[in-house]
């Protein structure tokens, strides 16, 4: 009897804890895509950062350019996309409360890659 009060009271204390969590936290989706054609970008980089540049949570966009980001605290935050072919980009101050959510559409301007080649595959011998 005294192993089910234990197990009782520990799934109470799990479930509070994990309430008050995400009460407090703030998620931000949406959809990374490039600016123009509005292709969504598969593999692109999301960084939810602090004012100060701090990261807070990070995530890559799935293949239809989606992404899900979460802080555990509320507060103002930045976000930073980036991908191959892609400037970098900062948007942002999102602030909207704890336990808040939000969706955006997050677009980067297109690059061009540059591609060197820096020599032969064989190494050289004096």
């Amino acid at each position: 009897m005294l192993p089910r009060v234990y197990t009782a009271l520990l799934a109470g204390l799990v479930v509070a804890l994990l309430s008050s969590s995400a009460a407090g936290a703030q998620t931000i989706t949406g959809v990374l895509s490039s600016r123009g054609s509005d292709e969504p970008i598969d593999l692109g980089y999301i960084a939810m950062l602090t004012e100060d540049g701090d990261g807070v949570a990070s995530t890559i966009t799935d293949a239809n350019g989606r992404f899900r980001v979460t802080s555990p605290e509320p507060g103002s935050f930045l976000l930073q996309g980036s991908a191959l072919g892609y400037r970098e980009s900062v948007a942002g101050v999102f602030d909207i409360g704890a336990g808040g959510s939000m969706q955006i559409e997050f677009r980067l301007e297109p690059e061009a890659v540059s591609y060197r080649r820096s020599g032969s595959p064989r190494s050289r011998r004096s």
